[in-house]
């Protein structure tokens, strides 16, 4: 008797030691232990969390990829950003230099055949042209003078429309002056090596008749323009390259923030006779 009523003693002072809740004891210890054990919550029961991953920005790493196209993919981190990154960045380095050595080659091609131009083909003699087939130009011969200082371009612009050719010689110097000279029959008779009339070669001054000269500035000025179409595609690839570079950071960004999260806490079970706290693991998908 006395160690029954030592054990309701020893319930009862449990009791009083909980949090306070509505039970309804019987008296029996056996049942009375199993329903105070099933309504015990442990409120200090200690608890241990974190998670596997720290979230990225999405917003930082897209701009670091837009300054510099693989920043972002390092901010974020792991073997196979850094692998993007380099590739990226390898990417950039080929494209600028497309960009700025073809361009520089492009000029250089450029001096050439304006060069070429100056020397061969001469506005002098187009005007002299023009004043054959009866519309004259006033040429300067004083000294010291180059051809384009020679002659009055507004008469001999005058004489082009009054021949009905197609174009208006442009002052010399312009683009479109290099151009024209090298692209319109109406200009070959410009060129030193252009036959007269006089010669069996071309009896009637026809300015359809072609010399040598014209197809090889024609040839020179097109490679001008491959070397600077290559230094184009080179420009368009940096700007391509930064927005593969802010999509692909967004993207890692978004998909290293789902990664998978583990919080680790000890739970309380019930042993019937006694309370224990199990470690246990909770795996979370995070987004």
């Amino acid at each position: 008797m006395r160690i029954k009523y030592l054990s309701i003693m020893i319930l009862l002072l449990a009791v009083m030691s909980f949090p306070q809740t509505n039970l309804n004891l019987t008296g029996r210890l056996s049942a009375d232990t199993k329903l105070i054990s099933t309504n015990y919550k442990d409120t200090s029961a200690t608890q241990v969390s974190f998670s596997s991953y720290s979230k990225k920005s999405v917003a930082l790493a897209g701009i670091l990829s837009g300054i510099m196209p693989g920043a972002g993919e390092v901010y974020i981190g792991g073997t196979t950003n850094y692998i993007k990154a380099g590739a990226l960045v390898l990417i950039e380095a080929v494209s600028i230099y497309y960009d700025i050595s073809y361009n520089k080659r492009g000029d250089a091609q450029t001096n050439m055949f304006q060069n070429y131009a100056d020397n061969q083909w001469s506005v002098v003699n187009y005007a002299e042209y023009l004043g054959r087939k009866g519309h004259p130009v006033t040429i300067n011969n004083s000294p010291g003078l180059t051809p384009w200082q020679r002659v009055n371009w507004a008469e001999l612009n005058a004489a082009e429309d009054s021949l009905g050719l197609s174009h208006h010689l442009p002052i010399h110097g312009s683009q479109q002056y290099y151009e024209l000279i090298g692209k319109y029959p109406q200009y070959s008779p410009g060129w030193n090596q252009y036959v007269y009339g006089t010669n069996t070669a071309n009896p009637t001054d026809d300015y359809h008749y072609l010399p040598p000269q014209f197809d090889q500035y024609a040839v020179m000025r097109g490679n001008a323009n491959d070397l600077y179409k290559i230094a184009s595609r080179g420009a368009a690839m940096i700007y391509v390259n930064h927005a593969l570079g802010i999509l692909d950071a967004v993207w890692s960004a978004v998909s290293f923030n789902k990664d998978i999260a583990l919080n680790f806490k000890f739970e309380p079970v019930d042993l019937i006779t006694e309370i224990d706290y199990v470690p246990t693991v909770h795996i979370q998908y995070g987004f």
